[in-house]
This record gives C-alpha cells, sequence and structure tokens, in this order.
C-alpha cells in the first residue's frame, strides 16, 4: 500500500493536508520535463528541419525519464516502506523491516538504522514483555537481558531489572505480610475463643472456690467452737480428777480411822477379858469369906456379866469394822483406780486439745489460703476479661468486614468488671481498700480509647497517615490503661490478703 493510498484514508494531519504528494510531483515534474523535451525536438524536427539527430535527443529524454521513473518509484518505494513501518511501529507494530535497500545511497543508510532502530525497540520491548509475563506468574528469576542495546534502552533494562528486585523484595514482604497477617487473624480469634472458654473456667473455679471458702470458713467457725468445748470438757475433767483425788483421801482416812477403831476395840476387848478375871478373882475371894463375902460375889458376878456382854459387843464392834474396812480398802483401791483413769484421761483431752488446736489454726490457714486462691482466681479472672476486650479492639480493626465485637459496644458500667465495681462484690467486699478506687479510671480509659480507635475503622484510613496515627496512638493508650489496670488489680489483691492474713 502506497503513502497516498494510506494517509488518503486516514491521515489527518493538518501540515499534509492540503500539500501534494512528494511522489506524485516528482514524477509529475520528471515527465514533464521529459514531455516539453520532446515537443521541442518534434516541433524543431517537423517545422525546420526533420534531421535524423534532432531524434536522438526525444529518445534520450525517454530513456532517461524512464531510468529517472525507475529511480524515483524505488526511491518512493523505499520511503513508503519506511513510512508503513514507522506508521506501524506507532501503532505498537515492531515487526515490519524496510528492504531491498541495497543501492539506495543515502535513504538506504536511512533504512538500515531505521531497521536498527526497530530491533532495538522489538528486542526491548521483548525483554520487557517477557520479563513482565513472568512476574504476572509469580516468578521473578526471568531479568531482561539488557547487554548490547545502546544508551537509555539499556539503561531503562537496568532500571526494569532493579524494579524487579523490589517487586521480588515487595512480594516477599507482601506475601510475608499476608501470612502473618492471616496467622495474626486466626491467632487472635482462636485466642479469643480460648480466652473465653478459660473466662468461663475461672467463674466455674471462682464459683468453686467459693464454695470451698463457705466450707472452710464453716470447718474453722466448727474447730473454734469445738475448740471451746474441748476447754470447758479439759476443766471439767480437771474438777473431776480433783474430786476423785478428794474422795481418794477421804477413803484413805476413813481407811486410816477404821484401823484407829479397830485398835480401840482390840483395848476394849483386853480390858474386857481382864474386868472378866477380876471378877473371877472377886468371886474366888468372896467364897472364901462366907456369908460376909456374898454380897460383893453378887457384885462380882455382875461385873463379870457386863464384861462378858461388853466383849461381845467390842467383838461384834470389831467384826463390823472390819468389814467396813474390807470395804474401804477396795473403796481405796478403786479410788486409786478411778484416779489413775482420771489422770489418764486428763492428759489424753490435753493431747486431744493440742491435736484440736492445731485443727482449729490449720482450719484457718486454710480459710486464708483459699480466701487468697479466690483473690488470685478473681484477679486473674479480671485479667482476662481485659484481655479479650483488648483483643476484640484489635480483631475489629483488623478485620473491617467484621461486625464490632459486642464487648466494645457496651459502657465501662456494664461490663462484668463493671458489673463487679458498681454494683457486685466489689462495691462490698473491697471498696475499703485503698487500691478500689484506683481501678474506675483506667478501666474506663480502656473502654474509651478501644472505641476511639474502632471508630476510625470504616474511614479512609489506608490514604490518611493522620487517621492511622490516631488508631496507633488510642491503641498504645488503650495499652497503658489497661498495664495500669491489671497493676491496679495485683495491687487491691496484696491489700486484701494483708487484711485477711
Amino acid at each position: 500500500m502506497s503513502i497516498a493510498a494510506t494517509t488518503g484514508k486516514s491521515n489527518k494531519n493538518s501540515v499534509s493536508s492540503q500539500i501534494p504528494f512528494l511522489q506524485t510531483k516528482a514524477q509529475f515534474t520528471l515527465w514533464g520535463v521529459a514531455l516539453v523535451m520532446f515537443a521541442n525536438n518534434a516541433f524543431f524536427f517537423f517545422f525546420y528541419d526533420p534531421a535524423m539527430w534532432l531524434l536522438i535527443a526525444p529518445v534520450a529524454t525517454c530513456i532517461l525519464a524512464i531510468i529517472g521513473h525507475r529511480i524515483v518509484t524505488r526511491v518512493f518505494t523505499t520511503i513508503d516502506q519506511v513510512f508503513c513501518t514507522i506508521r506501524s511501529a506507532n501503532k505498537g507494530g515492531f515487526n515490519k523491516r524496510v528492504v531491498d535497500t541495497v543501492g539506495m545511497g543515502e535513504l538506504g543508510m536511512v533504512a538500515w538504522e531505521l531497521n536498527d532502530f526497530l530491533d532495538y525497540i522489538e528486542s526491548y520491548f521483548k525483554e520487557v514483555n517477557s520479563c513482565f509475563t513472568h512476574v504476572a506468574r509469580g516468578s521473578y528469576e526471568r531479568t531482561a537481558l539488557y547487554r548490547g542495546l545502546p544508551g537509555q534502552l539499556g539503561k531503562s533494562l537496568c532500571s526494569i531489572n532493579v524494579s524487579i528486585e523490589r517487586m521480588k523484595d515487595g512480594m516477599d514482604l507482601l506475601a510475608a505480610n499476608e501470612l502473618h497477617s492471616e496467622l495474626h487473624s486466626l491467632n487472635t480469634t482462636n485466642l479469643i475463643k480460648n480466652l473465653k472458654v478459660s473466662q468461663v473456667d475461672l467463674n466455674r473455679i471462682n464459683n468453686e472456690v467459693k464454695s470451698v471458702e463457705e466450707i472452710a470458713h464453716h470447718n474453722g467457725k466448727a474447730a473454734k467452737d469445738s475448740h471451746v468445748e474441748v476447754n470447758a470438757m479439759s476443766t471439767r475433767l480437771e474438777e473431776i480428777n480433783v474430786s476423785i483425788q478428794d474422795v481418794a483421801r477421804v477413803v484413805a482416812e476413813l481407811g486410816q480411822d477404821s484401823k484407829n477403831v479397830s485398835e480401840s476395840l482390840s483395848i476394849i476387848e483386853e480390858i474386857a477379858d481382864q474386868t472378866s478375871l477380876l471378877a473371877l478373882n472377886a468371886a474366888i475371894e468372896a467364897a472364901r469369906a462366907g456369908e460376909q463375902g456374898r454380897g460383893f460375889a453378887v457384885v462380882a458376878e455382875e461385873v463379870k456379866s457386863l464384861s462378858n456382854r461388853t466383849k461381845e459387843s467390842a467383838s461384834g464392834v470389831a467384826s463390823i469394822i472390819g468389814g467396813f474396812s474390807h470395804r474401804v480398802q477396795e473403796m481405796v483401791k478403786k479410788a486409786e483406780t478411778s484416779s489413775s483413769a482420771a489422770a489418764e484421761m486428763n492428759d489424753q483431752v490435753e493431747s486431744f486439745k493440742k491435736r484440736f488446736v492445731e485443727f482449729s489454726e490449720s482450719a484457718e490457714k486454710t480459710n486464708n489460703y483459699v480466701l487468697s486462691a479466690k483473690d488470685l482466681t478473681f484477679g486473674a479472672l479480671m485479667k482476662i476479661d481485659h484481655v479479650i476486650l483488648k483483643q476484640s479492639g484489635y480483631l475489629a480493626l483488623g478485620d473491617g468486614d467484621n461486625d464490632i465485637p459486642e464487648e466494645l459496644t457496651i459502657d465501662h458500667t456494664d461490663c462484668e468488671m463493671g458489673g463487679w465495681y458498681y454494683k457486685g462484690e466489689g462495691s462490698t467486699h473491697y471498696s475499703h481498700l485503698p487500691s478500689y478506687k484506683g481501678l474506675e479510671d483506667p478501666h474506663r480509659q480502656l473502654h474509651d480509647y478501644l472505641k476511639s480507635a474502632v471508630s476510625y475503622r470504616d474511614k479512609n484510613w489506608r490514604n490518611n497517615k493522620d487517621i492511622r496515627e490516631t488508631i496507633i496512638s488510642d491503641m498504645r493508650r488503650a495499652e497503658d490503661s489497661s498495664e495500669l489496670f491489671l497493676s491496679s488489680i495485683d495491687q487491691l489483691m496484696q491489700e486484701k490478703n494483708l487484711k485477711t492474713g
């Protein structure tokens, strides 16, 4: 296709739109000169001198015109190729080349340089296309071959190689960030789930510790009451032991008195025997005296009779005293046995009392340990609540497609910690401690900073550095508030243990 045919259809360049094309002008001029020379020679031949030599010039002119036409045609054919090649390159096609330029002189040099330029350009874009095709497939090993390309083309390919290296680094970083982001999201999600499971377990443990605390408190109270009763029992046993010892002493005295009485009765029997002997002697003497001693004999007989009755009575009393003394001896032995048993029982009661005191002290220590464990469990539960709250904030900021977690939609007075602080055990059992007031501000600030940070997640934070810095600042302040809250919880538990200890 010629230049004229091509540009006649599509060329809208204002510079050449009204100018005849060079090929038409050259051919018109060439054939015009040939026609003028031929007409001039023909005029002289027909009107002045019909000599044959006059035909040489027209014939030579025609031959030269034909030669010139062929030269012009070849030149303009080459120019047309150049035009089509440049036009194709202008449309993005770099595969056309100018051919058949042997013997074209300067125009051939132009065509040769154009072909070389197009070779460079085609090689350049093939390298670029090949590199970025591999890059699109995820392969960064295929770099541009820049050697042999001159000037800016080679430098451009070197820059592209550097860019590919940077893209590789960027993709590696992006892949690492994507992996870390996915892992972080997975970890955060499962961490919250695990923390909530641990929260349920800690709540259950806390409730069970409360039950154990009630049992330990009941056992401690029972141990104290039993300790009082054991003290009273020990006192009673000591009194009984004293009474038994008094009875044993009295019985021993009775035994001694019984012995004294027996000895006295023995003396009485001896006196009665001597009296009876004297009465017998008096009766013998009265019989010797005859009538004058009859009255004395009667007296002697009465004395003897009285002595016999006295002896019999003394014997009866001695027999009774002997039986009494025997029973008193048995009572003394039993009293001694009872006293020994009471003393042994008193020793056992004292030993039991010591063990019961140890049991009471152990029960009190157990109760204190249970109270400490309860406080530590509660502190751990509050810490997990705050960790869950913070992780919910990070999760909400990390995935804007999910709904905001419920923990971030409620006020700080309505969460579990708020319920404990304002309405639950905190206000009744912990409000007297110095660190109790220090919990309110960091807890409230944590909620406020998290809500403030999450409120920016639907804004244009990706393209606004100030918003990103605000989010980071709010989260950093939330972390500071959380750290202050956790240290206040630890301090509160320590104060509680000191009070109960």
